[in-house]
């Protein structure tokens, strides 16, 4: 899952970085996400949650599980 983040551009694990996943957190601009084509998304902290679930499912790692928290090491 951490490649696949790193290879979508989500992450970079250069540093290391610990994110909160309350999908209730109305913080806007939890994640910047910056594509190879030079185009920056901003994600609110439910978006990016979201993103994490939907990945994580996707890739057969959740059920019905929520993300708590994401710790990423470099």
């Amino acid at each position: 899952m951490i490649n696949k983040l790193e290879e979508i551009g989500a992450i970079n694990r250069r540093n290391m970085y610990k994110v909160a996943c309350d999908p209730d957190c109305d913080l806007q601009n939890a994640c910047t996400v910056e594509l190879d084509d030079d185009t920056i998304k901003h994600l609110s902290a439910k978006n990016w949650n979201a993103v994490i679930q939907a990945g994580l499912k996707a890739c057969g790692y959740v059920e019905d599980q929520k993300v708590r928290n994401i710790t990423v090491q470099s």
